[in-house]
């Protein structure tokens, strides 16, 4: 999931929590699949995503868009080859709840 200049990564493997965890009374909007993010994993996002969260959301929905930063693209990408990647070779990788999350203007900031 791209969320800002950063990207959020669950992994889902037997005997972890399942994806469905997050999906409270059907609500399968990004909204409502971030706020039980939230809720169940001790996730921190950086001040400029916890101060502008939900404003960004009325914003998605009044222009019914999902905005798709290119860093944070590249950046879930890259993440996403280097997981398989540790799968293969048989690495250990953090499973749900626990998420992997990393912001790059909290690299440079």
């Amino acid at each position: 999931m791209n969320i800002g200049f950063g990207s959020l990564i669950l992994i889902f493997k037997k005997g972890s929590v399942p994806f469905s965890e997050y999906i409270v009374d059907n609500n399968y909007s990004l909204e409502g699949i971030i706020n039980n993010i939230i809720k169940k994993t001790t996730i921190h996002f950086p001040g400029y995503i916890n101060n502008n969260i939900f404003e960004l959301f009325v914003q998605i929905k009044q222009k019914n868009i999902e905005p798709q930063i290119m860093p944070a693209a590249a950046l879930t990408s890259s993440l996403v080859v280097t997981i398989i990647i540790q799968l293969i070779k048989n690495e250990s990788v953090k499973t749900s709840p626990n998420v992997i999350y990393f912001d790059l203007l909290g690299v440079i900031s």
